[in-house]
């Protein structure tokens, strides 16, 4: 007997061993429209789900025409549709960041910490640290830099182990149509987003028709906008971020309709690469992984198979968040965050009485309450005073986050309410400006950024997590019908996931940074934010569009038969 808690082309009665889900008999009219389409003799009958998606149990047993999966006419279709689907993800984004004319974030200092393992610098400039020449504010904060002199540096010890820099390996390797002995940064982010492109089209062939092109355009709306991809044109770590979570959201995708071995290694696989790109993302895409699967335990009712697959997930996102806190912190950047997130951000959220009493239990001196408002970054701040470096550690960070969060709740309200309202700004550093070689005067911000100017005009803030929030209530409403016994529940809990993915990032950049530089510190939560959007808003189209179809169709017969009656 099946078990309808699994996704329905897993079943446990399944003796297909080829590829995907079969989709019976399905077309893109019959998907719409809700009905099925029965072959001659009838032994292709398509079975509608209660959820609105065509019928996927195509890997049943059997002999005939019912053994043998999808008619070639179906997958050509979803392959299509999917081929389509992606390759608008790929044109979208393409010109987004790489031509006519390649833009990204300019560098204002941080690239050192990817380009000191290969690079001395962009190409027409020697190798400078800011501050050090008259010409660094052209070099680093004006101007995107396609090529990179291949060239490793003899001071290394700027550069930070992440797996953000495995991305830059194509352009370190392949050969280019950059200038001999150049790294070129456009080539190297095309690249990238070919990679990303068949990743989805792997993930959107599993599809029908109709929901392939849906998500296809619904992810070249959102991901694909130059403002929320921008990153990916650039060294900073961002960039990982930015590639690894998608990566993440496709093998989860495939997780979902295989629920095999392979398929939740690759969705571990991907959720380290993506928690090692950056530090604080750790945390945030641990929670991803561990609701994901923590859900399938409950819908697989705690069988014994979910079970470890579950232990297994939380125990390789524990490791990696060990093993990334360890590695990638380098000294400088714990006593930084320490001073951005005690002065930056606790400090000015409490009244001035308190602030001395918070500085007594931490074990700071007293005196520290004058750098209140103060950043780490800069000539003349307080940081540069070695005495106070000497006082900042991450002990003493956790200490002041346990002290805040138990003692000074208003605090914590009003820094965590001052963090939020701060999200959905793309705002990315220095974005837009063009190269010398193309023109000092072109410095407007190009691509499409429909979805980031609604995102900050509409969506900004806490109103974008009310939104959220609302959306997935609503699939929840509408969808717990017979949902809960299909893949769709997945679908509606990776939504939860991510959403509380980003709400977690919104602490971490509170506690952990102090909401110091917030519209680059903020960029996770708000990606998050944004593929809780994309999930939520495909599986209520989902749920919709088959009823929108029949109703459609229902219509169309009722005008029939007045027409008829009429005659």
């Amino acid at each position: 007997m099946r078990d309808p808690y699994r996704f329905p082309a897993l079943s446990s009665e399944s003796s297909h061993r080829g590829g995907g889900p079969r989709w019976r008999g399905a077309s893109i009219r019959a998907f719409f429209s809700g009905h099925a389409r029965i072959s001659p003799g009838g032994e292709r009958a398509a079975a509608i789900c209660d959820d609105g998606w065509r019928g996927v149990d195509g890997n049943s047993g059997g002999s005939g025409a019912e053994g043998r999966g999808a008619l070639p006419s179906d997958r050509l279709c979803s392959t299509s549709a999917a081929l389509a689907a992606a390759g608008l993800f790929l044109v979208v984004l393409t010109a987004n960041l790489c031509f006519p004319t390649p833009q990204g974030p300019a560098d204002n200092g941080d690239f050192v910490r990817m380009t000191s393992a290969f690079s001395t610098g962009p190409q027409g400039y020697e190798y400078s640290l800011p501050g050090s020449g008259a010409d660094d504010d052209w070099r680093y904060f004006t101007y995107y830099h396609r090529y990179w002199l291949l060239e490793r540096p003899d001071d290394t010890s700027f550069q930070l182990p992440c797996s953000s820099s495995l991305l830059f390996l194509p352009g370190r390797f392949l050969d280019a149509n950059a200038p001999p002995g150049y790294f070129d940064l456009t080539f190297n982010t095309f690249v990238l987003i070919a990679a990303l492109a068949t990743a989805m089209f792997l993930l959107l062939r599993l599809l029908p028709p109709m929901a392939s092109l849906g998500l296809g355009v619904l992810a070249s709306l959102i991901l694909a906008d130059a403002g929320v991809a921008s990153y990916l044109n650039s060294f900073y770590q961002e960039s990982g971020g930015y590639f690894f979570t998608v990566l993440l959201l496709c093998a989860l995708g495939w997780w979902w309709f295989r629920n095999s071995w392979p398929s939740l290694l690759a969705l571990l696989g991907t959720a380290v690469l993506a928690m090692a790109s950056k530090r604080p993302l750790t945390v945030a895409v641990a929670v991803v992984v561990v609701v994901a699967t923590g859900v399938a335990v409950v819908l697989a009712r705690f069988q014994k198979r979910e079970l470890v697959r579950f232990v297994l997930a939380v125990a390789v996102v524990v490791v990696t968040g060990l093993t990334v806190n360890r590695v990638s912190s380098l000294p400088l950047h714990s006593k930084v965050y320490c001073y951005s997130a005690i002065f930056g951000g606790m400090l000015p959220s409490l009244g001035e009485g308190e602030q001395v009493a918070f500085l007594r239990e931490v074990g700071l001196p007293e005196s520290f309450a004058a750098f209140s408002g103060t950043i780490p970054h800069g000539p003349g701040t307080p940081f540069a005073d070695e005495h106070v470096q000497a006082a900042m550690s991450g002990a003493v960070q956790t200490r002041a986050v346990v002290a805040f969060v138990t003692h000074y709740p208003g605090g914590l309200f009003r820094l965590l309410r001052r963090v939020g309202e701060a999200a959905g700004e793309y705002e990315v550093p220095y974005f837009g400006y063009r190269g010398p070689e193309y023109s000092s005067a072109s410095q407007d911000l190009g691509g499409l950024h429909w979805w980031t100017s609604l995102r900050a005009g509409v969506l900004g803030g806490w109103i974008g997590y009310i939104v959220g929030a609302l959306l997935t209530a609503i699939l929840f409403v509408f969808s717990a019908h017979g949902s809960a016994r299909h893949w769709l529940a997945k679908l509606r809990w990776g939504a939860v996931a991510f959403y509380l993915a980003s709400l977690t990032q919104i602490l971490i950049v509170a506690l952990g940074d102090g909401g110091v530089s917030l519209p680059k510190a903020l960029y996770f939560a708000n990606l998050t934010l944004d593929i809780q959007f994309l999930l939520a808003i495909a599986a209520i189209g989902v749920v919709f569009l088959p009823r929108v179809g029949r109703l459609y169709g229902g219509t169309l017969a009722w005008a029939s038969r007045t027409k008829e009656s009429g005659q």
